[in-house]
């Protein structure tokens, strides 16, 4: 049975394998993943417990590891209480929080520096797993915030022994892809769409002509790399969604305008193959469609939507443009875009002229 302690914050450690976040390598780290799984929730937290000081009522829960006292349930909280009282200084606090903590009065110190535990031997690791699974797993409202389908799936998989080939494909993408950000990376770890990945892995699958979901992600990244760093990238910022897979001629727009095939030819889609079944062009191109085409937008009419989409991308790719210039290109290739016709071949045309003023590119 755990036992009640009032204990230094400074004296807690903060859980490295926190469910909410990847393991970290220190407390610092730890702070700030902790931070981009739910920024405005973390320092609305912070904000209250300067402004109202900690409650009383709610205990951390303790275990004993290895001669820490590490916290496994509250790691918000603490993390919070750490940067208002100073001794993690390396964070970027929000200039009102930092203004809050300048004019607390000298006693706030004094009395949220120590909070109320329920400490658990090294031994009773389960106990306070079930605890902890209580208030998170199960979706209760007696936590803080609720754990997100990331942090329930690495619960389940890590402390269940549960199956989850969803979550291994992500992490796995997140630390071998190329095509998303560091703060990209970082935020997904921990606040991840999963059940939106999990649709779309099965039903793209399916339209591959594959047997399952399973031999879709078994060999990544050896196999089907392209076309899962596409599908996991669209679902992090929010362009392929429930509405898109749920809809047949929306996905299969998806699928053309990323060049994701309808057939995979599995024998050559190997670490050096082809991937969707097309064969890439030396450039790294999208391939045989790109070819047959011989002009930018993915062969499609300049009537059709889809061409200035692609060639949006396509215009992405390009070496010479900085990070912001490609993130705006980017973006608006996410668009739904309905500009008459002819504007577009207006701007392909003048993107093709190096001297081209940028003035000349407003609509």
């Amino acid at each position: 049975m755990p036992v009640a302690e009032n204990l230094t914050v400074k004296s807690l450690s903060l859980d490295l394998k926190n469910f909410r976040t990847i393991p970290q390598s220190d407390e610092l780290h730890a702070v700030r993943a902790l931070i981009s799984v739910d920024i405005d929730g973390f320092w609305a937290l912070m904000e209250s417990l300067l402004t109202d000081g900690y409650h009383l009522t709610e205990n951390i829960l303790v275990l004993k590891e290895r001669k820490k006292l590490v916290v496994k349930e509250g790691n918000r909280r603490i993390a919070a209480l750490k940067l208002a009282l100073g001794y993690i200084r390396e964070i970027d606090i929000p200039d009102n929080l930092i203004k809050k903590i300048d004019e607390l009065p000298a006693d706030w110190r004094n009395i949220n520096g120590s909070v109320p535990c329920a400490v658990f031997e090294a031994n009773e690791q389960d106990e306070v797993l079930k605890y902890v699974a209580l208030t998170h797993a199960k979706g209760e409202k007696a936590g803080r915030l609720d754990w997100n389908a990331i942090a329930r799936a690495r619960f389940a998989r890590d402390q269940k022994g549960a199956s989850e080939p969803n979550l291994d494909l992500l992490e796995c993408y997140l630390m071998n892809s190329r095509n998303i950000s560091a703060e990209q990376a970082e935020r997904w770890a921990g606040d991840y769409p999963l059940t939106v990945l999990t649709e779309a892995v099965t039903k793209i699958a399916s339209r591959l002509e594959l047997a399952s979901s399973k031999e879709f992600i078994r060999h990544y990244p050896k196999k089907y790399k392209k076309a899962l760093d596409c599908i996991m990238h669209e679902v992090g910022t929010g362009m392929l969604t429930f509405s898109v897979l749920r809809n047949q001629d929306s996905l299969t727009r998806f699928l053309e305008q990323n060049a994701i095939l309808v057939t995979v030819d599995t024998k050559t889609n190997g670490s050096g193959g082809s991937e969707g079944g097309a064969k890439p062009d030396e450039k790294g191109g999208a391939g045989e469609g790109s070819k047959k085409s011989g002009k930018r937008g993915g062969g499609f009419s300049t009537q059709d939507p889809r061409a200035v989409t692609a060639w949006l991308r396509d215009f992405s790719k390009k070496k010479n443009l900085n990070k912001k210039t490609k993130s705006l290109v980017l973006e608006a290739a996410s668009l739904k875009w309905t500009p008459d016709p002819g504007q577009w071949l207006k701007w392909i045309s003048l993107s093709r002229e190096p001297s081209t003023r940028r003035s000349d590119y407003a609509a």
